[in-house]
């Protein structure tokens, strides 16, 4: 017997002994074995490598939350499961949008909570107005927690929110930590002297903070103390509306126009609407819209200006050097002191609109008038008297008289 018979009858042994055995791999060699192609008869024959069909991956993949998504959809879901309240459609919606609108929506507490969790982990949402929610003081420290958590938002508008001097301590911190808050509308809030108190230090410590809103809060003499520390160390406030509150004495506008007078930030400011008439109380004005270099539209409308108090913001107002818009409608103007408004529009190159609304101007202010428009500016007036007030005809009646009882 030849060497090539011996390797035959050994690989044929150790074939049927390969085949003898009873695991799922050699059943799978026997079924190899009997196929009639030559190439698999060898008892050695290599199996093909497997390709990997990723089962690993598949059982290690983790399915991405919608808390990662920078929406925080299904993170909200989660969180009014959990609180067990009734998710809001407006609020799932809105999320990858940038305005997020709850005016009029009554929220509570657990609502705010699930709100403003979500928009921690939220990356589109801009605006986010809460107006006219009577939120508690829970519920400020929520959002006071968002803010210094989250780098979206720069809009809030907690407009007639009654948030009161207690919320207003809740919302410090947050101001204070926000990176994004630009916008602050903290109107009808009824904070008071105390509610600004509570503010300062955070008003003070914000560097991204451009626009605040503190009209309607009945503010007086101490907050017009707190405000002049407030405008003392910040230099990032660009527009500030005092409006509808008590800054009308001589004590407190010195305090706090002396303050905005060494601020260079402030751009736009509203003092409407504060019962602003003494001459004492207007010469701070007069002295800050003298010096200042900065404020580009002021408002006074809607106060009680005449004569001297008049005179002296007309006075701030000739030397003011960058100012463009000014609003001083419904004061106690006469024709002559309206005249003169017309002529500080006409000579100022920089100021370009004057609104006098509800003010009386006589005909002789018709030529500088028509002047001024032609130059491309804007003047608002009130009544235009083209027309004389005559009192009855006591002739015309005593005949008309006459005649009837004749008859």
């Amino acid at each position: 017997m030849d060497d090539d018979d011996e390797d035959s009858i050994f690989d044929l042994y150790q074939l049927n002994e390969l085949r003898a055995k009873n695991t799922d791999s050699f059943r799978c060699l026997a079924q190899i074995v009997v196929s009639h192609s030559s190439i698999f008869r060898h008892p050695l024959y290599p199996f093909p490598p497997l390709e990997d069909p990723g089962l690993d991956e598949a059982v290690s993949h983790r399915e991405k939350s919608m808390s990662d998504d920078g929406v925080g959809a299904q993170y909200y879901l989660n969180m009014c499961q959990s609180l067990k309240i009734v998710p809001l459609k407006r609020v799932s919606n809105s999320l990858i949008t940038t305005v997020l609108n709850l005016k009029y929506f009554g929220l509570k507490d657990k609502q705010i909570k699930a709100i403003t969790e979500t928009l921690m982990r939220n990356r589109f949402v801009q605006h986010l107005i809460l107006e006219d929610n009577w939120l508690s003081t829970t519920s400020m420290e929520y959002i006071s927690q968002m803010l210094a958590n989250n780098s979206t938002v720069y809009y809030l508008n907690l407009r007639e929110c009654r948030i009161g001097p207690q919320g207003a301590a809740a919302l410090s911190m947050g101001i204070s930590s926000s990176i994004s808050l630009i916008e602050l509308d903290l109107s009808f809030n009824d904070l008071g002297d105390d509610g600004v108190e509570h503010l300062e230090d955070s008003l003070e410590d914000t560097r991204c903070l451009q626009t605040l809103n503190l009209s309607h809060n009945n503010l007086g003499e101490r907050a017009a103390n707190t405000l002049s520390f407030i405008l003392t160390f910040n230099s990032s406030l660009a527009e500030l509306d005092l409006s509808w509150n008590n800054f009308n004495t001589p004590k407190g506008n010195k305090l706090l126009f002396t303050a905005l007078g060494g601020n260079e930030s402030i751009r736009k400011l509203s003092i409407a609407w504060n019962g602003i008439s003494s001459n004492e109380a207007t010469r701070p004005i007069m002295n800050y819209l003298s010096a200042s270099t900065s404020l580009v539209e002021f408002d006074i409308s809607s106060n009680r200006l005449t004569d001297a108090s008049f005179r002296n913001v007309r006075n701030g107002l000739g030397k003011c050097k960058k100012l463009k818009t000014l609003k001083i409608g419904n004061n106690l103007l006469t024709s002559e002191e309206a005249m003169e408004l017309i002529k500080l529009l006409a000579t100022s190159p920089k100021l370009l609109e004057v609104n006098m609304e509800n003010t009386f101007i006589k005909p002789d202010c018709l030529p500088l008038l028509k002047g001024v428009l032609k130059k491309g500016k804007l003047v608002t007036i009130g009544v235009l008297n083209t027309y004389s007030i005559r009192g009855p005809d006591h002739m015309k009646l005593l005949y008309g008289r006459a005649d009837f009882l004749a008859k």
